[in-house]
C-alpha cells in the first residue's frame, strides 16, 4: 500500500485530485484529515494530529507523500466567492490564502524529517492533463495505474467539471474579473511565494 496525504486551501481541487488518485491508482490510500486537516498545516511528527489514535504512527514515516494543491489566486476569488456566499472578507481569505502558501512552500522545500517526497500540483494543470498529473504522482509514491483512466465529471461539493468549467479556468486569464478587482487581488498576493508556485500577477493595459 503507498500513502498520499492532501493538502491545500479550500476550493483547490483536493477532492479533484483525491478522487482521480482514488480511481486511477492502485493500493492507493488518500489521506485529507487523517494526520492533521488537509486545509491546514502539515505536521511534524512531534505534533502529528490524527482521528485514529491507536494508529502506530512512528510505522508511517517517511511512507507518507505530501501533495499540495494549489489554485490560481485570480480564479480562487472567483471559486472563494461562490462558496463563501455568507460572510465575505476579502482580506482575511487573502491573508489566510498567502500564510498558507508560504508555509507550505517551507515545508516542501524543507520538511523531510518525517513526510517522504511531495508535490506541488497546479489545478490548472490537473483540469487539463489529468491522466498526466496523475501519473506523476504515481510515480512519486511507486504506485501502479490501473490499465484505463477514469475521469469523473462530479466530485463531492462541486459542480460538474463540464466543458465551460474548463473553458473557465483554461481560457481567459482574467477569469471575468473587473479590472478594479484584477489590481485588488494583485495588491493583496505575495508575488514572492505564489511565483514560486508558477503564478505571475495579471497585467492590466
Amino acid at each position: 500500500m503507498k500513502y498520499i496525504k492532501l493538502f491545500g486551501i479550500q476550493r483547490t481541487g483536493t477532492n479533484f485530485i483525491q478522487q482521480l488518485c482514488q480511481n486511477n491508482m492502485i493500493d492507493i490510500s488518500t489521506f485529507d484529515n487523517r494526520f492533521g486537516w488537509k486545509h491546514a498545516l502539515p505536521k511534524t511528527q512531534d505534533g502529528l494530529q490524527t482521528k485514529y489514535p491507536r494508529v502506530d504512527i512512528a510505522s508511517f514515516k517517511k511512507k507518507i507523500h505530501p501533495v499540495i494543491m494549489i489554485k490560481n489566486p485570480y480564479s480562487w476569488h472567483q471559486s472563494i466567492r461562490r462558496w463563501t456566499n455568507k460572510k465575505y472578507d476579502f482580506d482575511k481569505l487573502y491573508e489566510r490564502y498567502n500564510s498558507l502558501y508560504k508555509k507550505y512552500k517551507y515545508f516542501h522545500l524543507n520538511d523531510k524529517e518525517f513526510w517522504a517526497d511531495s508535490m506541488i500540483i497546479k489545478y490548472e494543470d490537473l483540469l487539463a492533463e489529468p491522466k498526466k498529473i496523475v501519473g506523476n504522482v504515481a510515480s512519486l509514491v511507486g504506485c501502479e495505474m490501473k490499465d484505463k483512466f477514469l475521469v469523473l465529471d462530479k466530485v463531492p461539493h462541486n459542480k460538474p467539471f463540464n466543458k465551460n468549467r474548463k473553458a473557465f479556468y483554461l481560457g481567459d486569464e482574467k477569469f471575468g474579473l473587473s479590472a478594479a478587482m484584477i489590481k485588488r487581488i494583485t495588491v493583496a498576493i505575495d508575488w514572492d511565494t505564489i511565483q514560486y508556485y508558477g503564478y505571475n500577477s495579471i497585467k492590466i493595459t
